[in-house]
């Protein structure tokens, strides 16, 4: 019953490469095609001076945000981890 039952596993295994993995695998080329047009097209928006001057300003703000809570951060980890 065993041996049955690896074969079964077997077979079941080959159908679905057969079926499924394989035009993923022969369509693989065109993804990486259309992946790689994506890839320049955001590298042209994102080499853009106002995008990288937003982005820098979202990090700057989060790191603001960080550095207003960080005062109150040893009281909150010591209340909740640590129930002090």
């Amino acid at each position: 019953a065993a041996v049955v039952w690896w074969l079964n596993a077997v077979l079941c295994f080959q159908n679905f490469v057969l079926w499924y993995a394989s035009p993923i695998l022969s369509e693989s080329l065109f993804t990486l095609l259309y992946l790689g047009a994506i890839a320049l097209s955001v590298r042209a928006f994102t080499a853009r001076r106002a995008v990288r001057l937003a982005a820098g300003a979202v990090v700057f703000g989060f790191g603001a945000v960080g550095l207003a809570h960080a005062a109150g951060l040893a009281g909150g980890l010591r209340h909740g981890l640590l129930c002090l």
